[in-house]
């Protein structure tokens, strides 16, 4: 019977001219050649298993759920060939319609199909989401023989779309063994323990909790973990635990995201990590493009997330979420607002800002007014990773990812060093550059004021401080000392270091004044009119740290809300550049 050519976006038709030719000059050849088109567009619908479309980034993500496999990827940047080994997990990070779920089905299926007696898990985040989103996508690559059976010894397939799969909780068996299950993340995660499987798909907001379960049971097969999500307004986290320092391998151009001030150019994005070997040692991590699914409705969604912005862009077509969900400083990039420690001007007004807490080190930052008057670096911070403290070693992290804490958990840098109030007072001079027999003289006279502007010559390397400023509600809380009622700030004085007590403005206002420092407009050239007033030097890690994962939902507790406090304090109260000469005193009159 005759039959009207469909278009399709893998077997394009050719255009009307192209065909009104071929039937003139070649109407058997053309004819056979459509009814072969059509053959396999059917073949592709009734078995995708074997006959479906698969996006080459699939054929990746395979040979890296294979341990011990060398993949060799060519870097498009550079043409050069980067090495990666594959291993037990794939993290897929993708676009909406980008084929992260028909990759999820299909491999869950082939893998079931291709290997008898294999035991499968799927997870979403609820039962009726999976009856929605996951079981027609694992449905729909079951080959024909399997769906059309009714009786059998061993298989069991049971479905409607309707209600999905039958069974408590949801499964189907193929005809050689092979068993899926569908589970969600509302279950109890200890009715996990126990089982062994070979396959496991989790899809979208995994919890950390469940990674680590399944990952067990994984572990007694050596079997392979599928992880997908979709960044929508960042990520979350899990996903955060999962990417925390992975290293690009591959990297290729994002044409709908052109490199401002560079004509043609545009920026690249991840396509290929290799996940930290020291936390997850067998992830590789594979991001997912609208490009990749040529089914997509590619048009419309990217008209979408143009309208959204650059931030729009990187996570509705390319895959790519750079913050937290619900960070709070959603403009703040590395790029933009971090300089180099070489490249802090020199000339500048200092202010110190620290932020104490009972049990716990305290926190400080500093930060210089550049004579531009509108720059302000966030230029040091105490503690910090890396550095050296006396007694102590490197402290380490203030903060450190945690998969159900938004803000993070409590790093060693908290963690009390049992130091008293002069010791405090030793280690902030320590940090301005005071020398020993300085800090001596400094502490046995109780005073330790340094100078409102820097010293001239080489005999003294003191930075100048022009205020110091202590969290308020801490500093002047009352406490019992000698007999009688004093507060921080009053203890502090009398062994010589003298602190203003910080802004007690609301938390809000505090945090717009920040993204008020931190605006510039993403579309444009940074240039000397758009470019934001606050920036931190590379050395501040735990400041850099806070701004890209501080989202406040953890509260008064949030691990990271101490830096952010202390951001907080200098945007309500910054430093105001002082010209050198202006602090100097001069010869008054009379009368």
């Amino acid at each position: 019977m005759p039959f009207v050519p469909v278009d399709d976006p893998v077997l394009p038709l050719p255009s009307a001219d192209e065909m009104e030719r071929a039937l003139r000059e070649h109407p058997q050849e053309f004819v056979a050649y459509l009814t072969e088109r059509q053959h396999k567009i059917e073949l592709r619908t009734q078995d995708p298993l074997r006959h479906g479309y698969e996006p080459k980034i699939w054929h990746i993500v395979d040979d890296l759920l294979v341990r011990g496999n060398r993949v060799v990827l060519i870097d498009p940047t550079d043409s050069v060939p980067k090495e990666i080994m594959g291993g037990g997990e794939v993290y897929v990070s993708g676009a909406n319609r980008s084929s992260k779920s028909e990759y999820g089905g299909r491999t869950i299926v082939k893998r079931m199909f291709d290997k008898g007696m294999q035991r499968a898990w799927c997870f979403h985040m609820s039962g009726p989401r999976s009856v929605q989103q996951q079981q027609p996508r694992v449905w729909k690559f079951i080959p024909p023989e399997w769906k059309q059976i009714r009786k059998h010894h061993t298989a069991y397939i049971r479905y409607k779309p309707a209600t999905g799969f039958s069974g408590e909780p949801p499964t189907f068996v193929g005809t050689n063994g092979s068993q899926c299950w569908f589970l969600n993340y509302a279950m109890d995660v200890g009715s996990l323990e126990g089982d062994e499987i070979d396959i496991a798909w989790m899809t979208e907001l995994a919890p950390w909790e469940f990674i680590e379960a399944v990952r067990f049971r994984l572990a007694q097969r050596a079997g392979d973990l599928i992880i997908d999500f979709t960044p929508k307004d960042g990520f979350t986290p899990t996903v955060a635990k999962l990417t925390e320092s992975a290293r690009d391998v591959v990297r290729v151009p994002a044409p709908l995201l052109p490199k401002l001030g560079a004509p043609g150019g545009c920026e690249t994005v991840p396509r290929v990590q290799k996940a930290n070997p020291g936390t997850n040692p067998d992830l590789s991590i594979v991001y997912f493009h609208l490009s990749d699914n040529p089914f997509a409705n590619a048009g419309e969604v990217i008209k979408k997330a143009r309208a959204g912005g650059r931030k729009s862009i990187l996570e509705r077509v390319y895959g790519v979420a750079e913050k937290l969900a619900g960070n709070l400083f959603p403009t703040f990039n590395r790029k933009v607002h971090m300089i180099k420690e070489g490249e802090l001007p020199k000339d500048g007004t200092n202010k110190q800002y620290i932020d104490p807490c009972s049990g716990r080190n305290p926190a400080m930052i500093w930060g210089r007014a550049l004579p531009d008057t509108r720059t302000v670096v966030i230029y040091r911070e105490w503690p910090s990773p890396g550095s050296y403290i006396r007694g102590v070693g490197d402290p380490g992290w203030w903060a450190e990812l945690d998969a159900k804490k938004p803000d993070g958990k409590q790093g060693d840098a908290q963690k009390p060093w049992g130091f008293g109030l002069q010791r405090w007072i030793e280690e902030i001079l320590i940090a301005e550059g005071w020398n020993d027999a300085e800090i001596e003289a400094a502490v046995e006279a109780m005073d330790c004021t340094p100078p409102k502007t820097q010293r001239n010559g080489p005999a003294s390397k003191i930075e100048a401080i022009y205020e110091r400023v202590m969290d308020s509600r801490f500093g002047n809380a009352p406490t019992l000392a000698k007999g009688e009622t004093v507060t921080l700030i009053e203890s502090l004085s009398e062994l010589g270091m003298n602190f203003e007590p910080a802004p007690g403005e609301h938390m809000r206002e505090g945090i717009d004044q920040i993204h008020d420092l931190l605006w510039y407009e993403e579309d444009r050239r940074i240039d000397h009119i758009n470019r934001p007033r606050l920036l931190v030097t590379e050395n501040c890690k735990n400041v850099l740290w806070m701004f890209e994962n501080y989202t406040g939902l953890d509260g008064q507790h949030g691990a990271s809300k101490d830096f952010a406090d202390l951001v907080r304090y200098l945007a309500l109260d910054p430093p105001v550049y002082m010209e050198p000469d202006s602090m100097r005193s001069r010869g008054g009159g009379a009368y």
